[in-house]
């Protein structure tokens, strides 16, 4: 492994052009942001390791971003990232562009290996035998000139990972397990911004509420959301869940309400919108799932024993197969139909779908 070279430093559109023009078919890419009082990531750095370069791109200084974007959308191109959701995330918000042909090496690793979430130093160590002191996990990435050691750190991130790609994809390859993961990385590959209108299903307790009430929340969810962005702060800033709830389980509003279940400053900022969003809000149509019952809850422990044994002895992570939320759908999806649920198709259907179905009593 050769020493991590100098970075290039581009802060230009002129030198982002001409670097992404000898782009390698194999990159690796990561971001550095801040995200502590805003809703959306700040944008910090751009790393790329592209053949025996490292370019660290300036989204502070850069205007024209449209040569990387190029880049990150063309299907030839490998894009090696560890960890990718936030990454992606980050990409959306500032480029506005969805990655393709990503490799996951994080993921890459949980199906050859018995561990799910190992951490980028880690994989290095383990398949590389380099150890990283890395210390600026933390660091101010909006902070200019970054320190040398913020540039290290940086140039860290992307330079070992074309190496760990070589090194997963034949060990993919050997183990037969190449094609699942491309399969997978269709769904853990891909960033899909947040639907406004969806988030009040994930509040607590959301399935205590009846039709009335239940489209209250929905509509007061839906306005946090959309003030959340506008004003970008973090929703909780807006307004927390429980507040939410609170709210929309009051059949009727009034500034009596308000002040009991808002600070005096959160009213005078939103009262007058929420009692607004309250009062012309519909019943829901949608149906929140009931938490399960305690012996489906037990059911779901047994499937996850049998699916997390299997992978035991398979050599790869169990939360391919045996993820909680995901063996909690199956449950609901066999109660009402009988068959295994589309997370328990493709390959996790040929793997452990007989030994589920066996445990569900359906064999």
């Amino acid at each position: 492994m050769h020493e991590i070279p100098a970075p290039l430093w581009i802060d230009t559109d002129e030198a982002l052009a001409q670097v992404t023009a000898r782009a390698a078919d194999v990159i690796a890419v990561d971001t550095e942001f801040q995200r502590t009082d805003t809703f959306y990531p700040l944008a910090g750095l751009f790393q790329v390791c592209s053949g025996d370069e490292v370019w660290l791109l300036d989204p502070l200084s850069i205007k024209d971003f449209s040569p990387f974007i190029r880049v990150l959308e063309d299907p030839a191109r490998t894009k090696v990232m560890h960890a990718c959701l936030e990454d992606l995330e980050l990409f959306w918000c500032h480029l506005g562009v969805k990655p393709v042909s990503v490799f996951d090496t994080q993921l890459a690793n949980a199906y050859v290996n018995t561990r799910w979430s190992i951490g980028l130093v880690a994989l290095i160590e383990a398949e590389l035998g380099i150890r990283l002191q890395q210390s600026h996990t933390r660091s101010d990435w909006l902070r200019r000139p970054l320190s040398d050691g913020q540039l290290r750190y940086a140039s860290e991130d992307v330079w070992y990972l074309p190496s760990l790609h070589a090194i997963l994809e034949k060990k993919l390859s050997d183990n037969g397990r190449l094609q699942w993961f491309a399969e997978d990385m269709k769904r853990f590959g891909v960033y899909e911004p947040e639907v406004p209108e969806s988030y009040f299903e994930s509040v607590n307790r959301a399935w205590l509420l009846d039709a009335p009430a239940l489209g209250r929340l929905k509509a007061l969810c839906t306005w946090r959301e959309s003030m959340a962005r506008t004003i970008n702060i973090p929703r909780k800033r807006v307004l927390p869940d429980e507040t939410l709830y609170d709210l929309a389980n009051a059949g009727s509003m009034s500034e009596e309400t308000l002040a009991r279940v808002m600070s005096p400053g959160a009213v005078r900022r939103f009262g007058h919108e929420i009692m607004r969003v309250h009062g012309s809000s519909e019943p829901a149509q949608e149906r929140i799932e009931l938490p399960l019952t305690p012996s489906e809850g037990k059911h779901v422990k047994q499937l996850r024993e049998v699916a997390a044994a299997l992978a035991e002895k398979q050599g790869f992570a169990a939360e391919l197969v045996a993820r909680k939320r995901d063996l909690e759908a199956l449950v609901r999806h066999f109660r009402e139909s009988g068959t295994l649920s589309p997370v328990y198709s493709g390959w996790r259907r040929d793997v452990v779908g007989d030994q589920l179905l066996t445990a569900l009593g359906a064999r």
